[in-house]
């Protein structure tokens, strides 16, 4: 059964007694944002590509969020797979991504390797039904990143989400 999408809230201000010294300034607040079943689901990660963005800045942050459960990892060679997945308490190691992408105990995949293999593992990703954040740079050129939006837009159609994840300072 799909989950009821939480109706959008506008922002409101908050109540205070005046603009009398010693009064924060008003800034908007958002209301509830979840909805039942996004509350009672952990969304469980597979990660494509452990090199120092991901185990430097995704997994860190990953690890700290409540409803992020880290299931998979998958690296260039299983030992590296392994090693990082002994420090960040991860499950499972692979060396094959394409594992990560047909794992049935992944809801959403971080793709953190080289710009070559963007493009494929996106696309793959998008088309198992798989939500994907993606390490800039997108591509390697215009038509792949045309064929990943492509992929994106489909996939939106199913309730499929794509992003980028923003270069650094940003997270």
């Amino acid at each position: 059964e799909a989950c009821p999408q939480p109706p959008r809230q506008r922002a409101r201000l908050p109540r205070h007694g005046g603009d009398k010294p010693g009064h924060r300034p008003l800034r908007p607040t958002l209301g509830p944002h979840r909805s039942p079943c996004q509350s009672a689901r952990r969304v469980r990660i597979g990660i494509i590509g452990a090199g120092n963005f991901t185990t430097g800045r995704m997994l860190p942050n990953f690890k700290r969020l409540p409803d992020v459960e880290v299931t998979t990892v998958a690296n260039r060679s299983a030992a590296s797979a392994q090693k990082v997945a002994q420090a960040f308490d991860i499950p499972l190691a692979v060396d094959d991504w394409h594992a990560v992408v047909e794992s049935p105990e992944v809801d959403a995949v971080l793709i953190g390797t080289p710009p070559y293999l963007h493009p494929e593992a996106t696309i793959a990703a998008l088309q198992a039904g798989k939500h994907v954040l993606c390490q800039t740079r997108i591509a390697r050129t215009t038509a792949e990143a045309v064929a990943m939006q492509q992929a994106a837009e489909a996939a939106a159609a199913q309730g499929v989400r794509a992003m980028l994840a923003p270069p650094a300072p940003f997270y």
